[in-house]
């Protein structure tokens, strides 16, 4: 099987040149489904000095109190939720910063007055077919940061690359060894500061490996989470992270950790995402699963199709 996660420093590459507008305010709403929501949810690991929110919920519900600038990203440009959240912000007068591969994102950014950033990926799966958005990250987190740096001026995006050079040959042995690991057994990924991250490691496996996973935030998980592990021995937890905190949860449940393997927030966000890639397709294979298996999303499409139903 091709494996696209192992080209992703020069994908990385590419974002670094994309056009980006000028943040124009200091409250920032970030909103996203899917494999769109996490770069949104990854910036928290930055802790910018912005007013900064991250916002997935009910679309019908989405309100903001005074001046505010909303980044609504989504791959496809097409998802119901996302165009709500946009049209319901520009009702409110807020500035409106869209980035997709086109769609009715790019239509209605354009047609109420927002600025549009087109994302494209010329890559395809052996098939012909686009690959999915959790594939696009380099694309969607490097314009993500590039926004925010016209305002704060402090990440250097060639540490996103960085992140995947020095790091790829090893995150390639070590998702090898985890999916021989998790392979029957349920893994629950768990962080303090890379929580983020461990929600996107549970994404990949639920969508590339059609695997169960699950998720749980330190130190909340400390509260709860770990009496599971007294009397069921089919769970694995799995601790990203090195933070202080870590090592309570870590002492209990006796798990897998993953360490991030910089000093550099940035390099860790993208070296930690791509091990939750190459960890999702070592345990596909493991399985059996055929690229196109991997990568189509049968049960998410009848969601989203439901979502319309109920959205439009």
């Amino acid at each position: 099987m091709h494996n696209i996660f192992l080209e992703w420093d020069r994908l990385f590459k590419q974002a670094d040149n994309i056009e980006v507008p000028d943040l124009r305010d200091e409250k920032v709403v970030y909103t996203g489904m899917g494999a769109s929501f996490i770069p949104g949810e990854m910036i928290k690991i930055l802790d910018p000095p912005l007013d900064y929110h991250v916002y997935n919920g009910d679309p019908t519900k989405f309100k903001v109190k005074g001046k505010f600038t909303l980044l609504a990203f989504s791959r496809s440009g097409d998802n119901v939720e996302t165009i709500i959240v946009v049209n319901r912000a520009f009702d409110m007068g807020a500035s409106v910063i869209c980035a997709s591969a086109g769609g009715k994102l790019q239509k209605l950014c354009s047609e109420r007055g927002g600025y549009h950033v087109n994302l494209d990926m010329e890559e395809r799966m052996s098939n012909g077919e686009k690959y999915p958005s959790r594939v696009w990250f380099p694309l969607l987190f490097t314009v993500l940061v590039k926004i925010l740096n016209t305002r704060v001026n402090q990440y250097n995006t060639n540490d996103l690359v960085q992140g995947i050079e020095e790091t790829k040959e090893k995150a390639l042995s070590v998702s090898k060894r985890l999916a021989g690991i998790i392979e029957g057994k349920i893994p629950v990924f768990y962080g303090s500061l890379y929580f983020p991250v461990a929600i996107r490691f549970k994404q990949d496996l639920n969508e590339t490996a059609k695997y169960p996973a699950f998720y749980g935030p330190i130190p909340e998980s400390n509260h709860n989470d770990l009496e599971a592990y007294s009397r069921h021995n089919n769970l694995i937890p799995i601790i990203i992270g090195d933070q202080d905190i870590d090592y309570v949860t870590l002492a209990v449940v006796k798990g897998e950790q993953i360490l991030p393997p910089s000093s550099s927030l940035l390099k860790n966000i993208s070296s930690l995402t791509l091990l939750s890639g190459l960890l999702s397709l070592s345990l596909a294979e493991r399985l059996g699963l055929s690229e196109e298996e991997a990568f189509s999303d049968s049960n998410l499409k009848i969601a989203r199709k439901l979502a319309n139903l109920i959205l439009k």
